[in-house]
C-alpha cells in the first residue's frame, strides 16, 4: 500500500474513534436491601449527604452501613483513605463509573497521527519546492532523506500522542455510567 492509502487509512480510523458516541448517564432507584449485587466488588464514587464525595471500592453492603477500600474524599471528615464503613444514613447515592483509559489512549495515538499527517504534508510542500530550484542534490537522496524523516516524525508523533492519552487517562479516567439513588424501605 502506497504511504497516501496508509495516511487515508490511518486519518478515517483517527475520525471513526474520536466520533465514537459518549455513554450516556442513566439514574435509578434501588432499596438498600437491593444494593449488593449492583455495587459489590465495583469501584463507585458515593454521594454523601450534604455533598461530600468518596471514590473508592465496595466491598459489601451490609444491613447498616458499606464496606469500602476509599481511594479518595472531597473533604477531610470522618472518611479517611483506607477501608472502612460507610454508614447506610449517609449515603444519598452513588455512582458507577467506567474506565476510559483505552479511549483516551486512542484519542492521543490520533493527536499523533494528525500532527504527523500534518508535519508530513508540510515536509512534502517544502520539499517540492526546494526540488524545483535545487539541482544540487540527486533526487533519490533527497526522497530517501525525506522518508526516513517522516517515518521519524511519525513514530515520535504516535509515541508523544499515547503518552499524553495515558497521562489523561490517569488524570480522570472514568465516565459515570449510572447513578444509583437509595431510596427508603417500605414500611
Amino acid at each position: 500500500m502506497k504511504t497516501r492509502g496508509k495516511l487515508f487509512w490511518a486519518a478515517a480510523a483517527t475520525v471513526v474513534l474520536i466520533a465514537r458516541p459518549v455513554l450516556a448517564t442513566s439514574e435509578v432507584q434501588l432499596r438498600w436491601s437491593e444494593l449488593a449485587p449492583a455495587v459489590s466488588g465495583k469501584t463507585v464514587t458515593v454521594v454523601l449527604r450534604g455533598g461530600p464525595l468518596l471514590y473508592g471500592k465496595i466491598l459489601s453492603v451490609g444491613p447498616e452501613a458499606l464496606s469500602m477500600q476509599v481511594k479518595s474524599a472531597s473533604y477531610a471528615g470522618p472518611y479517611q483513605k483506607g477501608r472502612g464503613p460507610v454508614p447506610r444514613s449517609s449515603v444519598a447515592a452513588i455512582e458507577l463509573t467506567k474506565t476510559n483509559v483505552l479511549r483516551k489512549v486512542f484519542i492521543g495515538v490520533g493527536v499523533g497521527v494528525g500532527s504527523a499527517v500534518v508535519a508530513a504534508a508540510l515536509m512534502f510542500v517544502g520539499a517540492a519546492s526546494h526540488d524545483s530550484t535545487s539541482k544540487d542534490e540527486d533526487p533519490k537522496v533527497t526522497t530517501r532523506k525525506l522518508k526516513v524523516t517522516l517515518i521519524f516524525i511519525g513514530a515520535l508523533a504516535v509515541a508523544v500522542g499515547t503518552k499524553f492519552g495515558i497521562d489523561a487517562a490517569r488524570g480522570k479516567g472514568s465516565t459515570t455510567v449510572m447513578t444509583i439513588r437509595v431510596i427508603p424501605e417500605p414500611e
